[in-house]
């Protein structure tokens, strides 16, 4: 069996994410004015990850996972340019679906209406919030980041929308059935601590009001 697991936050800037090291980073970032708070676009974040069950392997790319969510995931994002961050800056045509059920951590995948005008940001493989000002400019102009995220076993993946992606993908889950698999959309803030995170590990159907298909 396999068990999806989409949290999602909406809306989420990416301003609580800045540099803990560097206050005056943190204070820049954020609106001095109602105006100005009013005006910034909301961005909307999830995560994306998978068990398979009973061999508890975690991952979103573990071997049989990727089947039961990166169709629905493509069809709620878009089949529009898929791009990978390469390393001198550039952006690399890929097929999103090998894209995706490989990954790489710290990776960025970028959908757009074409390749970015501008240089990719400096992903790493380590903290997110080194690669936040490049992926806040992606989400201004639109597109929706993708950023592989370490896993016990392969990668999950982190996801940067400017608009919500929980009920398209609550009704892409329910168009693609995938036998031998749980798929559940779960806000991000009723899963704080590993035991709700992980809950497939202790109980299966903590989430059962937040399953899908």
């Amino acid at each position: 069996m396999i068990v999806v697991k989409y949290f999602h936050e909406e809306p989420a800037g990416l301003e609580p994410l800045a540099e803990d090291t560097d206050p005056e980073a943190r204070l820049a970032s954020e609106p001095t004015t109602l105006e100005a708070f009013l005006a910034r676009p909301p961005y909307y974040r999830g995560y994306l990850a998978a068990t398979e069950l009973p061999s508890l392997k975690t991952g979103a790319t573990t071997p049989g996972a990727p089947r039961a969510w990166v169709e629905p995931l493509i069809d709620t994002v878009g089949k529009g340019d898929w791009c990978v961050a390469g390393d001198d800056g550039s952006w690399l045509a890929v097929d999103p679906v090998e894209a995706l059920s490989r990954g790489e951590p710290g990776h960025l995948l970028v959908i757009a209406g074409g390749a970015p005008p501008f240089a990719s940001p400096d992903a790493g493989s380590g903290d997110v919030r080194r690669s936040l000002s490049g992926i806040r400019s992606l989400l201004d102009a639109g597109a929706t980041v993708l950023r592989a995220e370490p896993a016990p076993d392969g990668v999950d993946w982190a996801i940067f929308c400017p608009h919500p992606l929980a009920d398209r993908l609550r009704r892409t889950f329910a168009e693609h059935p995938a036998d031998g698999t749980r798929r559940f959309v779960i806000p991000l803030r009723e899963a704080r601590g590993e035991h709700r995170f992980y809950f497939e590990r202790y109980d299966l159907d903590l989430y059962s009001r937040h399953e899908v298909g």
